[in-house]
């Protein structure tokens, strides 16, 4: 059998009775012959195909050597075979087409395809490279075609294909695999109508212009492009088209193959491209484009309104103002032969007007057009839509008869556009336009007061402050509002701030916000001052009125203190002591406030200082019967912790176990029913539960029937009290049932959390030990010496037991680590002792927890013998 080479004319290929193959070659019109150095097919091929030249389809490796020739052959047993290489079983015809570099063939059987395998992939196909080289055969983009149908031809010029049907007619199809690389072909040439045509026709997804080399498209291929394409409703269609995201991807719709990335370089770096805003740069590019094509007189002025208006409408955000500006400034362009027509009306701008409300909606167009201050335009909007003109007339009608800046304003309002709305009042204000009402009276719209009143309902006080930055008055008053608007929000300090910056101090404001903020100095400081000013000489009176106060003060310090000892509360009841004595003049309700705050050597410097002998003893006693209650405290602690940590290392074990056994996944679920059974067990519990459910179903059907006869029950109709209920019975009140609190389940999550806190609480921290230790430095100073010996040991026996329980739990934990790790190495991850192994986030914090620790002079007091 003698074939032709498929790329080149000169010479043919031979294949003998006996498998060789010999090749003829034409030497200055000498025929001679030579022996094929491919390797012979395996078995004879009545239909075969070569390529001579493998040079274009090299990788560069060692498969080259491999194949000098690519000769494809098909038995008459249905068999496709690559020179020594069976590709399929089952096919029923191929063609070679190096203009699309494809070998083609239509499979049989009962799933008929016609399937592309590229030459350069083929070229280096290896059945022994695994999965991956076996996907490849199933082609690049296969299409299913008829059952027997044959491939007759492949069009070098066109992704069109040809078959024979199993009747024997002619069928031409197009293939999407021949489709796409003609289509990637073509633009990656230049030939961006050519493409377009055949992508439009086959609905290929426009994206692909910019997706393939977004860096040439946007540089030099948009012009070619605009130029090429150019009917204007396929340039909108492209426009319309665009999306922010890279459509060659893998993942896509359209991905790149490798042969294809091989052949075709891209000009930049594609990772540099942010495909986020890629919609965007296209059409900033494009309408620049486009506009001096126009002004370079290469197209006709006008010629690319629609698609630039198309690009103004589909950059991200909109730009509906700038279109709406464009057709304003073409229709002021076109001179009309009568000129009492306005340009607006015009068709060619009621036209375009029409086609960007395509595009977007016309009551967007109109509030667009309203935003711009300019009313023509919105009246041209919403004469050409479908909007009621007893809505829009009147409105535009008494904004054409407003000043300026206050019509401005009302239409910023409209918008929700506050800050614009703002700077407009203002500037109406400024400018002290008259703002006339239906009845011909002068509204007072644009005054201070309503200034005032926007920046409060839209939080605008910054600029307003910026706004009346040179009016004293009306800046203070500004600064007032914002005071009360933070007070309202919670910020007391900054609010307080704000009030003392006005001038005048604004000192009910002032007064308020030190209270809410706790800042007793500067509130006493505000009242002496506001006192001082408003009666001078009233002494007896001021001093009533600041210890009343004094006492509310006091009291409002502490409210809300946390129970229990901590520095912040010493700090608190030392703060309202302190009112109660500089300001209240209360010894007893100061030294009360510190005996309450644990502030023993404070509380007896005070009485002291007021030689009240009674006060020092109370100090005295409150501080030992603390030591003691302390004492006892310490105890309850010691005992928590040592149950709590056997307890903590026991459902830590558990949760290890659920963990090793079900997975984290697993386990998060079984944390809802708090189960620590076995996966196995739980699908029982599901059959259990999935067997129950008829039961249920017929519940809900029974629920509805409703029986009316001469029984005295009704299913439907009443209420949930009465339902189930006879005649008789009506009426009367169900008893409620008392809700139990849901009992903790062993091994659950909020069992672990829940000794994880109780351990936390039984450790002191930095602020209890604070607070022993001034105590302990009170009862040595008050000549209590055993008794702070006492609460001393008492906290040292605390903090070593506290120690010994942790250590202990902490050696049996690696200890069976340990145990673990040599089973392992014998049996396996696999063994059922391995949970152990598994580390929770929260064992490195419970294994280091210890106790906060006295001050080192503190200590060492204790050591000599005390």
């Amino acid at each position: 059998r003698m074939v032709n080479w498929a790329d080149t004319s000169n010479g043919c290929l031979l294949h003998m009775q006996d498998g060789s193959m010999v090749e003829c070659d034409v030497v200055d019109g000498a025929i001679t012959t030579s022996p094929s150095i491919s390797e012979p097919l395996l078995e004879p091929c009545p239909w075969i195909c070569a390529i001579k030249d493998v040079t274009p389809y090299s990788r560069g490796d060692e498969h080259d050597q491999l194949h000098p020739r690519l000769i494809f052959g098909l038995s008459s047993k249905s068999r496709l075979y690559f020179h020594d290489i069976m590709l399929t079983d089952s096919a029923s015809s191929l063609f070679l087409s190096t203009d699309h570099e494809f070998l083609c063939y239509a499979t049989a059987g009962s799933r008929c395809q016609v399937r592309f395998l590229n030459l350069y992939e083929i070229n280096g196909f290896d059945p022994f490279m695994g999965p991956d080289q076996a996907n490849l055969l199933e082609g690049y983009e296969p299409r299913n075609i008829e059952r027997g149908a044959k491939i007759v031809a492949i069009l070098p010029s066109s992704p069109s294909a040809v078959l024979q049907m199993p009747r024997g007619n002619l069928e031409g199809i197009f293939p999407r695999a021949l489709v796409l690389r003609y289509s990637m072909t073509t633009i990656f040439a230049g030939l961006y109508g050519e493409a377009f045509q055949v992508m439009r026709k086959h609905k290929v997804d426009l994206n692909l212009f910019v997706d393939l080399d977004p860096w040439a498209f946007l540089e030099s291929g948009i012009k070619d492009f605009l130029l090429q394409v150019s009917n204007i409703d396929h340039l909108n269609l492209f426009i319309a088209n665009l999306r922010d995201f890279d459509n060659t991807q893998a993942q896509a719709r359209f991905p790149v193959p490798d042969w294809f990335k091989r052949e075709h370089k891209e000009r930049k770096d594609r990772s540099s491209f942010d495909f986020t805003t890629k919609v965007s740069q296209v059409c900033r590019t494009g309408r620049s484009v486009m506009l001096k094509l126009e002004e370079d007189g290469e197209k006709p002025e006008g010629h690319f309104l629609l698609p630039v208006l198309s690009t103004f409408a589909k950059e991200n955000p909109p730009r509906l103002d700038d279109a709406l500006s464009l057709i304003k400034s073409n229709a002021l362009k076109v001179e009309t032969e009568t000129k009492k027509k306005n340009p607006l009306f015009a068709d060619a701008a009621q036209n375009s007007i029409h086609y960007l409300a395509f595009l977007a909606e016309y009551e967007l167009l109109f509030e667009t057009a309203l935003g711009m201050y300019d009313f023509e335009i919105a009246r041209a909007v919403a004469r050409n839509s479908q909007m009621d003109p007893k809505v829009y007339l009147p409105l535009l009608r008494r904004l054409n008869g407003l000043p300026q800046y206050f019509a401005r304003f009302e239409v910023d309002v409209r918008l929700k556009r506050y800050e614009t709305a703002l700077r407009n009042l203002y500037e109406s204000f400024s400018a002290n336009e008259e703002v006339p009402t239906t009845d011909g009276k002068e509204d007072k719209g644009n005054t201070f007061a309503n200034c005032l009143s926007l920046i409060n309902e839209h939080n605008l006080f910054k600029l307003g402050l910026e706004l009346f930055k040179n009016d004293g008055e009306k800046r203070n008053e500004i600064s007032i509002a914002l005071g009360e608007h933070l007070l309202k929000e919670g910020k007391f300090q900054t609010a307080l701030s704000v009030f003392l910056s006005t001038t005048p101090t604004c000192v009910e404001g002032a007064k308020r916000a030190a209270r809410a903020a706790k800042d007793w100095r500067c509130y006493f400081s505000i009242v002496h001052a506001e006192v001082e000013e408003t009666n001078p000489t009233a002494d007896e009176f001021r001093a009533e009125q600041r210890q009343q106060v004094a006492h509310e003060v006091a009291t409002e310090v502490i409210a809300g203190v946390e129970s229990g000892i901590s520095k912040k509360r010493m700090e608190f009841y030392a703060s309202a002591a302190r009112i109660l004595l500089d300001y209240g003049d209360d010894i007893l309700g100061g030294v009360d406030m510190l005996v309450k705050g644990a502030c023993w050597s404070e509380a007896y410097r005070v009485a002291t200082l007021h030689q009240r002998q009674d006060l020092t003893k109370k100090c005295t006693d409150a501080a030992i019967a603390y030591a003691y209650t302390t004492i006892e405290d310490f105890e309850d602690k010691s005992s928590s912790f040592a149950t709590a940590s056997e307890q903590y290392a026991t459902v830590l074990n558990l949760r290890k176990k659920n963990i090793f056994v079900a997975g984290p996944d697993m386990d998060d679920e079984q944390d809802e029913t708090g189960s620590l059974f076995s996966v196995a067990s739980q699908y029982s519990n599901m059959s259990l539960r999935s067997d129950m459910s008829g039961s249920s179903m017929a519940s809900n059907v029974s629920s509805v029937i409703s029986v009316k006869t001469a029984n005295t029950f009704s299913m439907t109709g009443d209420d949930g009290i009465n339902r189930h209920r006879s005649k008789f019975q009506k009426g009367k009140k169900k008893k409620q049932k008392k809700k139990r609190k849901p009992k903790r389940k062993p091994g659950s999550i909020e069992e672990l959390n829940g000794l994880v806190q109780t351990l936390r609480l039984c450790c002191p921290k930095d602020d209890y030990a604070f607070c022993i230790a001034e105590t302990l430095q009170f009862l040595i100073f008050a000549n209590q010496v055993p008794v702070a010996t006492e609460l001393f040991n008492c906290y040292q026996s605390m903090t070593k037991s506290i120690d010994e329980s942790r250590d202990k739990r902490v050696e049996a934990a690696a200890k069976e680590k340990s145990q673990a790790e040599q089973v392992t190495r014998v049996e396996g991850e696999q063994d059922d002792g391995n949970f152990v192994l598994i580390e929770l986030p929260i064992e490195k914090e419970m294994d280091d927890v210890s106790c906060a620790k006295l001050p080192e002079s503190l200590c060492k007091v204790f050591d000599y013998a005390l």
